[in-house]
């Protein structure tokens, strides 16, 4: 039998990726490009952190997983929301990190960041779901673990927020708006999920009240 956890991270995935791609097919309007700040401009192109970038993959699934039942369900209800509210921006108010950026930044030669770039239409940049997704798994990946796991999982997700700056996928507006996607979504999904595990708790308490006795 498969693990309640595998099959919330299959959930998790294909949503996400279906609405990621599906959102580049059927854009509604040209699309606009981002402003830039300064760190947008500090921040240069290196290869290792194409592969840090990647390592969002590894973070949410070792995330939703990784955790215990009630946990995992959390990531991902947070997981689709994420990618449903996102979908909503990516056909609607299509967005795009400058030209300059996306496909001149130095060392666009190695052969990762062309594989990246070729899974990729540059269209759906705000907000970003590397980012909204990453921050949700380490939320809730962080659940009863000791302190050293907490802080390695927030550096890793630092480092997945300067990855995506440094592999010019998105521009700092973008990370913004991610995590406050993120934010809001798992709030929302810990009180919606908190209540209904107190009903279903209280539940069989009511029913022995209401017996012979």
């Amino acid at each position: 039998m498969i693990k309640k956890q595998f099959l919330y991270y299959l959930i998790a995935q294909t949503t996400a990726a279906f609405f990621y791609y599906a959102g580049m097919g059927i854009v509604i309007r040209k699309p606009e490009t981002l402003p830039t700040t300064y760190l947008d401009s500090l921040v240069t192109y290196h290869a290792l952190f194409a592969y840090i970038y990647l390592s969002f993959f590894f973070l949410v699934m070792l995330a939703i997983a990784g955790s215990r039942v009630l946990v995992s369900k959390q990531c991902m209800l947070t997981v689709v929301l994420n990618s449903s509210i996102a979908f909503v921006f990516f056909i609607g108010f299509p967005t795009q990190v400058p030209e300059y950026f996306y496909q001149h930044a130095p060392g666009m030669s190695t052969r990762i960041i062309l594989w990246i770039r070729q899974s990729d239409r540059n269209l759906n940049c705000f907000p970003s779901l590397h980012i909204s997704n990453a921050l949700a798994a380490v939320y809730f990946f962080n659940d009863r673990k000791p302190m050293a796991i907490k802080v390695i999982c927030w550096i890793w997700f630092f480092l997945i927020a300067w990855s995506v700056l440094s592999t010019k996928q998105h521009c700092f507006y973008d990370i913004a708006g991610g995590m406050i996607l993120a934010a809001v979504n798992l709030t929302l999904v810990k009180r919606f999920t908190r209540k209904s595990s107190e009903k279903s708790v209280s539940a069989p308490i009511r029913i022995r009240e209401m017996g012979p006795g």
